[in-house]
């Protein structure tokens, strides 16, 4: 029997305050009840011990999802597809040495790219790609792609299949960003210069309205976000945009994540403070500002009423097929674990945990403006997942821990009531 920490994929660091004693758990749900959420039957993807959701994929075909899992002959990475057919068997990975930050991309022709952070021969952290196929079978073998030591890192598809994949790393006390290219057929492209600036950690991109890319990342010596434009590997006119989100000792930050709706940039920062307390702050503007305001602690107002008798005028017509949204606003009650859909949408749905609700938050111009509990209660310790298909059907996923020792990965999407397979 062992001891373990469930560990912060996005950041590789263990949570103290949870410890779970377990034996290896089988990639494979057991039979076990399972949880009905306010848009039906909550798919168990896998048992595993892992803090954030999986990565997801989801296209016309279905859902393609990635996680760590482990069996006695070690660590694998693990995927599966779920489909109005049903669910396929796991697919292993190649044995890697403790894989990490698993994160998708379209390659074109039903093909996958699959980046994940893992050591090198060395035991220094590294990011590596992989192309599958439909099939989940490898196209082409794992690519190590950073030549420096990474933290982590964010992605950047382009229309003909390839991706920019911008890290961050180096030394620890000098971090700098990196990007490297990698074409549809999952080849690297070869450089004399990958950096793109020092003194910086967290990397996001955004598109804009134009069509080109906003590249932000927190300078490392004070915080404050800085932002540029991203033309072909290179940088453009780097300014400081807004002062970060205050970190005193013992505080942690989980993730800067950046997102928009039609008219408006956020960031996000997720913290972990030093007492246990999960925060979301964010900030927004127009995407054409030169400053934006300083961030703010994201909290929520929601009507007294959540249930089938409603008033009319406490629903919110979202424009997602999410079920029944109720009207919210900005507010008192504390979201944290805040994980932003990508896309351009007129409302921007973001993923959350609200008190002990896994919840979606409907943001527009950058206020609160709606909200669709799952009526399902948990305490995160990790990020959630959220995507969005051409129908604008909702997947929700989230780590769920138990108590023997590992997390259920569940998956709810309105979708699923219609699959007769998920009934059961």
């Amino acid at each position: 029997m062992t001891i373990f920490r469930l560990k912060l994929s996005t950041q590789h660091l263990a949570l103290s305050t949870i410890l779970f004693l377990s034996a290896c758990q089988p990639a494979t749900p057991t039979p076990a009840p399972l949880p009905t959420s306010a848009w039906g039957p909550v798919i168990t993807l896998a048992q595993t011990e892992q803090s954030d959701a999986p990565a997801l994929n989801v296209d016309e075909k279905g859902i393609t999802a990635a996680w760590v899992s482990s069996a006695e002959e070690g660590v694998f990475q693990a995927l599966r597809t779920v489909s109005s057919e049903g669910m396929s068997d796991p697919v292993q990975m190649p044995l890697p040495v403790r894989p990490y930050a698993q994160q998708f991309a379209p390659a074109g022709n039903d093909r996958l790219h699959l980046f994940w952070l893992d050591s090198n021969v060395n035991g220094e952290t590294r990011l590596f790609t992989s192309l599958l196929n439909s099939s989940l079978e490898r196209d082409r073998d794992w690519t190590l792609l950073t030549e420096e030591s990474t933290r982590r890192y964010t992605l950047l598809p382009t229309d003909d299949g390839g991706v920019w994949a911008i890290s961050s790393g180096s030394l620890s006390s000098e971090p700098a960003i990196f990007a490297h290219f990698v074409d549809g057929d999952g080849r690297w492209r070869l450089s004399d210069n990958y950096q793109l600036s020092d003194n910086a950690d967290w990397p996001a991109v955004l598109q804009r309205p134009d069509g080109l890319i906003n590249l932000y990342w927190l300078r490392n010596t004070d915080g404050a976000v800085m932002e540029a434009s991203f033309i072909d590997g290179q940088i453009v006119n780097p300014q400081p945009l807004v002062d970060g989100v205050l970190l005193n000792p013992g505080d942690r930050l989980d993730s800067f994540t950046a997102a928009r709706d039609t008219t408006q940039f956020y960031l996000f920062w997720n913290v972990s403070r030093a007492d246990g307390r999960h925060e979301t702050w964010l900030t927004s503007a127009a995407p054409d500002a030169t400053r934006w305001p300083p961030p703010t602690r994201l909290k929520i107002n929601i009507p007294d009423n959540l249930g089938d008798n409603a008033p009319a005028n406490t629903i919110f017509d979202s424009g997602f097929n999410a079920g029944k949204v109720f009207t919210a606003s900005d507010g008192r009650d504390n979201v944290s674990w805040v994980k932003p859909a990508a896309g351009v949408f007129p409302v921007m749905p973001v993923a959350a945990q609200v008190d002990n609700q896994v919840a979606v938050i409907f943001l527009q111009a950058g206020h609160i403006v709606g909200y669709r509990p799952l009526n399902i209660e948990t305490t995160l310790v990790g990020l959630p997942n959220l995507q969005v298909d051409r129908d604008l059907y909702l997947y929700l996923s989230w780590a769920q821990p138990e108590l023997a020792g590992y997390a259920n990965l569940q998956l709810a999407t309105l979708k699923s009531a219609a699959w007769s397979w998920a009934q059961k």
